[in-house]
């Protein structure tokens, strides 16, 4: 507690509030005596630092919001080490669908998503090392991943056309086109097939065709599918910079977002740096609101100071100056926070959009605090008429009282919110910590800015000092106008006339007596009689019993869970995808990318049966799609060597003699006989041997590591929480043959990630910011009992905010 007689604080206080007052009364000194300087160099400062902002372009990636040291970030860059010499892997997505909902399964609608593909293939040019190519020519290995779906096309147009169709078998998984098999699986998705069901022809969809792993599908078992995915997977020279990728994938989003026109298909492209632009575009759509805002801040707090200032007698003009400073300097603030920081290389995020708004409404109250308190002083000073010699000493008097009085109460807040902003900073996450690092700078700033936090020394209380003296100035020329007050011989007392002739006085008591004031008081009796009354507090009491009863429950029943279409306005072609994706390949195929690094010699009958154990244990996981989603290039490579055994004999070997016996050639160059076929050559970015400058003797090439895919499915896998558990599950595989050195690599990885680190990072932040809070509520809370009432007030606050979340 704090009592104070005669203008003097007594006993009570904390050594930190007295140390705040004596610090404040310093302050005081500082602002009175240079207080244009100070608001000079802060509106200069400010200047500067300011203009940084616009020219600091932004940046983000999608995966800043998943903690560094999730296990997603390491597989993803283990996974970005599979190709040799530092190559890049990117891929670009083009979603097609049927422009009036219905299935793709039409040759004239298939025969466009084929031209899409010719398009992205050839029309739009990538600034590499060697010039200018398209993704024909840079893609590498991967450049004909997308031809089994042209194969199919062409087998759609025969079936339109020929009347023997015997060599044509349009089904799923495997599709057969004049003897070449192509799987369609990773292509065609919201599949419906025909299947035996109970001795008759149903069309079910795949997610319920278990039988496809066990039981040989129908001949041309196809009967629609509503999406088509086309895959540009390409292997990028290190040289390539970030810049011209993002260049090249925006010029396909832009000519398929504005200039593509079908009256048959839709086209949606998934690129990384798509997913940047229209974050970044969900993010500036809040600046028009910093305005709203603003307008909407200054018009409450003009309102509030005109209340107030005519309740005291004390309105004026420079209460509309301070009400309009008052909510600029939080916005000052962050103008020299993240100006500096951009300054000092911080990243752009478009998470810092917010910060002005969260700076604004911390910043403003503060305002109110420092305002409220230079009201009252100079209401006590009036109506007890203890005015100093001059104007300067009377200004120095009531500023320095004003920042003893309110000083620490704002300077509690401030440390309160920037500790609970720096606390948060130690979040793994990137996009996190700079929002939280941000947000503790700008708060810090304000604290100048607007007092100690308005340390007095800069804008809000130097304009306070600047109108402050012409308010006291006029104060001091009306009293100097005043008649003298004369005495009635027979009372004794002043005369009625002269007293009339005190106006500020005068005013003051009637006001005080009546209006606004008076209806303030009778409230607050009104309310300070209801919690003496022991009924009321009884149901505070049970009020108070259920909110926490609730609160608890909430907390204790949390599931954390994740929509990314939050990050995207409504308008954004993503939430189409995501619609998309949720529909039709979520519940009946979802990739799974699998990395082995270590397979040794595949050949080695031991060796093989290790690899076989792994993918059975993939393949027979709960939601797995089962053994023909897995796209694995030695079974491939083996159906290949059954079907076509005269073309891995001795015409394969580079010793070949006509006249010789027929021999079988090595497993390398089989291998390599296999994937010199057209329709397998895209196996090649699947396998990666050894160099050849590290053979010896004559030694052929090895194996030294190879990927493989395999889907998964399940509608209950829309729900995070589950795709969760199913990541867990790969992961634990991965352990059980640490011997191959695998890594998973699932897209959604690093967004799963992020919900299995909610809660204890949630949790760990709270017990630490609890511990901070307390810690800094002893510094300004001498009486035990009240510091209890504080530390159980954030307690409950903070449990409060979980249910409603």
């Amino acid at each position: 507690m704090e009592l104070k007689m005669n203008g003097k604080h007594c006993t009570g206080d904390t050594w930190f509030i007295r140390f705040l007052r004596r610090f404040f009364g310093a302050c005081g000194v500082l602002v009175v005596n240079h207080a244009w300087k100070l608001m000079i160099f802060s509106c200069l400062l400010t200047g500067m630092c300011t203009l940084m902002i616009p020219l600091t372009p932004m940046s983000n990636d999608i995966a800043d919001f998943t903690p560094t040291n999730a296990p997603s970030f390491t597989e993803w860059r283990t996974s970005q080490q599979f190709f040799a010499g530092g190559v890049k892997a990117n891929t670009v997505y083009a979603f097609v669908t049927a422009k009036d909902g219905g299935s793709m399964f039409r040759s004239d609608k298939m025969g466009e998503a084929i031209d899409v593909l010719d398009s992205i293939s050839n029309n739009f040019k990538l600034q590499t090392t060697t010039g200018m190519q398209s993704f024909e020519e840079f893609c590498r290995a991967f450049c004909v991943i997308n031809e089994p779906l042209r194969t199919f096309y062409n087998g759609m147009r025969m079936r339109d056309t020929l009347d023997n169709t015997t060599e044509l078998d349009l089904a799923y998984p495997d599709s057969h086109v004049m003897g070449v098999r192509s799987h369609m699986d990773p292509y065609l998705f919201g599949v419906k097939i025909a299947a035996k069901r109970k001795g008759k022809i149903a069309v079910i969809p795949t997610y319920e065709a278990d039988d496809l792993n066990t039981e040989k599908p129908l001949k041309n078992n196809l009967r629609e599918f509503k999406l088509v995915v086309l895959t540009f997977k390409s292997e990028l020279d290190p040289a390539v910079t970030k810049e011209e990728i993002e260049k090249w994938e925006l010029s396909i989003v832009n000519y398929f977002a504005h200039e593509f026109n079908s009256s048959l298909i839709e086209v949606t492209i998934f690129a990384e740096s798509f997913i940047t632009a229209e974050v970044v575009r969900a993010g500036l759509t809040l600046l028009p609101y910093l305005v709203i805002g603003f307008i909407i801040m200054v018009t409450f707090s003009a309102s509030s100071f005109a209340l107030s200032g005519l309740a005291l007698n004390q309105m004026g003009w420079d209460k509309l100056w301070l009400a309009f400073f008052g909510c600029a300097g939080p916005f000052m603030a962050c103008g020299v926070g993240l100006g500096g920081m951009f300054v000092l290389g911080a990243r752009f995020g478009t998470i810092l959009c917010v910060t002005p708004f969260l700076i604004l409404a911390i910043g403003v109250d503060d305002a109110f605090l420092m305002v409220n308190g230079w009201q009252q002083i100079t209401a006590t000073r009036r109506t007890e008429d203890l005015r100093k010699e001059t104007v300067e000493s009377e200004l120095l008097h009531r500023t320095k009282e004003m920042l003893i009085e309110t000083g620490p109460s704002v300077s509690i807040t401030s440390i309160t919110n920037c500790l609970a902003f720096a606390i948060s900073a130690i979040s793994g996450a990137p996009e996190i910590q700079l929002f939280s690092i941000g947000n503790a700078i700008c708060v810090l700033i304000a604290f100048v800015f607007q007092s100690i936090r308005y340390l007095q020394l800069t804008v809000f209380g130097a304009l306070m000092v600047i109108l402050g003296r012409r308010e006291i100035t006029d104060e001091f020329r009306a009293r100097a106008e005043m008649p003298e007050i004369k005495e009635n011989d027979a009372e004794k007392q002043p005369d009625p006339l002269d007293l009339a002739a005190r106006a500020d006085v005068v005013k003051f008591e009637n006001r005080k007596k009546g209006g606004l004031t008076a209806i303030a008081h009778k409230i607050l009796r009104a309310y300070c009689k209801m919690l003496d009354n022991r009924l009321a507090v009884a149901g505070i009491m049970g009020l108070l019993a259920l909110y926490l009863t609730i609160s608890i429950i909430g907390t204790v029943s949390i599931k954390p869970s994740l929509k990314p279409e939050r990050l995207f306005l409504s308008d954004s072609p993503f939430n189409k995808l995501f619609g998309a994706r949720q529909e039709y390949i979520l519940p009946s195929y979802g990739v799974l990318w699998i990395y082995v690094f270590n397979p040794g010699n595949v050949w080695d009958p031991n060796r093989r049966a290790l690899l076989d154990a792994m993918i059975h244990d993939f393949e027979t996981l709960t939601h797995s799609v089962g053994p023909y989603s897995t796209k694995l290039w030695l079974r491939d490579f083996e159906d290949f060597a059954k079907e076509n055994p005269d073309l891995l004999t001795s015409d394969m070997l580079d010793d070949y003699d006509e006249n010789a016996p027929p021999k079988v050639a090595s497993k390398y160059q089989q291998l390599q006989g296999f994937l010199g076929w057209p329709e397998n050559s895209y196996w090649r970015g699947f396998i990666q041997f050894e160099p050849e400058e590290n053979m010896v003797n004559g030694s052929e090439p090895q194996i030294t590591r190879f990927m493989l895919t395999t889907a998964y499915k399940g509608a209950d896998l829309k729900d995070w929480t589950n795709r969760v558990t199913l990541l867990k599950q790969w992961r634990e595989i991965t352990k059980t043959y640490s011997d191959l050195n695998i890594t998973i690599y699932q897209e959604d990885g690093k967004f799963l990630d992020i919900i299995d680190t909610m809660v204890p990072q949630s949790s760990q932040s709270a017990m630490l910011t609890l511990i901070v809070m307390f810690g800094v509520t002893m510094l300004f809370i001498p009486a035990p009992f009240v510091l209890f009432t504080a530390t159980f007030t954030i307690v409950s606050t903070s449990l409060g905010e979980h249910p409603r979340n």
